[in-house]
């Protein structure tokens, strides 16, 4: 369970800078374009995905620790492989959403 624990706080992390890169570009942003503040923007969102592969890698290599131990198991690897895959595709989908932000004006 504590191996689970950990993932979602990864996860929390990641999603925190989903919404604050989108913050930044959106509101932060808003009336100017300012280069400034889309990298900043992008860089919240690409640091989430490395949050978000960091969680995976994590979880692994952390139940192969477990393993040899006699712990029940909770859940599966492929859940949290699933659950990263989507976030990390949320996160590029957010990319594309500030892209077409600044491409509209």
């Amino acid at each position: 369970m504590a191996n689970e624990r950990t993932f979602n706080s990864w996860v929390r992390t990641g999603l925190t800078a989903v919404v604050g890169g989108l913050f930044v570009a959106r509101f932060i942003g808003e009336g100017q374009k300012s280069f400034l503040v889309t990298v900043i923007g992008l860089v919240f969102i690409l640091s989430s995905m490395g949050f978000y592969a960091v969680g995976y890698w994590r979880f692994r290599k952390d139940m192969e620790r477990i393993k040899g131990k006699e712990i029940k198991r909770g859940v599966s690897h492929w859940v949290i492989l699933s659950t990263s895959l989507a976030l990390i595709f949320s996160a590029a989908l957010s990319l594309l959403l500030i892209y077409q932000l600044y491409s509209m004006n």
